[in-house]
């Protein structure tokens, strides 16, 4: 009996075990301005991350400027811009430990920041300085669908966002976004324009799709509301710090948190309270002092992300100015305390764009539906063998009590 019942237990072990081997954990990539390199962070750990790199030094462009990153919804590769070169890299990233070069693709313009549409099945790039085109990429063929150039009079694309049904530029110079329904295949079917504040910068969706906030070269941040393909201007969050960066939402939706660039000597942190569809307050303004001194700024770049768990966030360093521009800040976003990283290494050279993405441990990755399907025989045989005993005993003391 003390066999069975070992056996038993042990199939659910395996069960339970197998059907749980697989679990994510957050890491970050980093991409590097000048020596045309990445980085990854492994923040498993947030208090004692792992920087590994610097990775693709000479696949990544031999000059321009490494500029904005972004990875798609599963981990597996990054999309990194090359300024100068017009180039935009795809990166495989199934070994956070050891990313791998997967193509290429010249857009025939400048590139600089990019945006992906949240089935990952696009991407868009626009040149962040005077151009006036959107380039759309298919990801899954790493090819360059098609170059839509802005209708709108006098336009310029210095940021582009999307939500899937929308696509928001900013056109900086006119103070301005500009927006329309999305085609992957021409562009924007329509094209409508609303009024930013001085010299719009970078724009984000929040993680519901129902606001839209815009990064301002003043001291504010604009908000808008947003219906099916529809946006309206809902407001103005004033009293930043000014020369605003880049923003990112909590995963919640709850908060957003803002770059600013001014003033001297550090770039600062600041948070917006979200308290429903186009409504934001300011939280707290300047309340993290950052490692950066920055004097310019990157069009559209996202040189701030938030972990999975909200918890803490990164910052780059967006201008070679300054001697700590080699480092990110790691920002517990409860304290508002700021920890450079490395903290085993430097860089070597000062990070700009930054996505966190969050990566299996179990490798090779297709072991894990086989455990899982392992698992749950196992799981199953467990239960079957649980009923059959009880089953027995029942009979047992039936017939044993005639």
């Amino acid at each position: 009996m003390k066999v069975f019942v070992s056996l038993v237990l042990l199939a659910f072990s395996f069960g339970l075990c197998f059907s749980c081997a697989a679990w994510a954990d957050p890491w970050a990539v980093v991409a590097d301005y000048n020596n045309q390199t990445i980085h990854t962070v492994d923040l498993a750990d947030p208090t004692n991350p792992v920087v590994y790199g610097p990775f693709l030094g000479g696949s990544l462009g031999n000059s321009g400027e490494l500029l904005d990153v972004v990875v798609t919804r599963d981990g597996k590769t990054a999309l990194v811009s090359n300024y100068h070169e017009k180039m935009l890299f795809f990166i495989d990233l199934t070994d956070p430990t050891n990313p791998s070069l997967l193509g290429s693709v010249n857009i025939g313009f400048k590139a600089e920041d990019i945006a992906l549409t949240p089935d990952n099945r696009y991407a868009l790039v626009v040149d962040g300085g005077s151009g006036n085109q959107l380039a759309i990429l298919d990801i899954a063929s790493r090819s360059l669908l098609t170059t839509y150039t802005l209708s709108t009079a006098n336009a310029g694309a210095q940021c582009v966002a999307t939500d899937g049904n929308l696509v928001v530029i900013c056109d900086r110079y006119k103070n301005r976004i500009i927006y329309g329904p999305f085609n992957s295949n021409t562009g924007l079917t329509s094209e409508n324009t609303l009024s930013a504040g001085d010299g719009p910068t970078n724009a984000v969706f929040s993680p519901d799709g129902e606001t839209l906030l815009v990064a301002n070269h003043d001291d504010t941040v604009h908000v808008y509301r947003l219906s099916g393909t529809n946006i309206s201007s809902s407001g103005t969050v004033t009293g930043l710090p000014g020369r605003q960066q880049s923003i990112a939402f909590s995963p919640n939706g709850k908060r957003a948190y803002v770059i600013s660039t001014n003033p001297s000597p550090f770039d600062s942190l600041s948070w917006l309270q979200i308290s429903g569809p186009g409504s934001a307050s300011l939280g707290g303004s300047g309340i993290a002092n950052l490692l950066s001194d920055t004097y310019g700024r990157f069009f559209g770049v996202d040189v701030l992300a938030v972990t999975p768990s909200g918890q803490y966030a990164l910052a780059g360093n967006p201008n070679s100015n300054g001697t700590t521009t080699t480092r990110i800040a790691l920002i517990n976003l409860s304290t508002f305390g700021v920890n450079s990283i490395p903290v085993t290494g430097d860089f070597s050279d000062f990070p700009v764009g930054i996505a966190i993405f969050q990566q299996s441990r179990q490798q090779p990755t297709m072991a894990v539906p086989i455990l899982t399907t392992w698992g749950m025989i196992f799981f199953l045989v467990g239960v079957v063998s649980v009923a059959a005993w009880k089953l027995k005993l029942l009979r047992s003391d039936f017939w044993d009590g005639s």
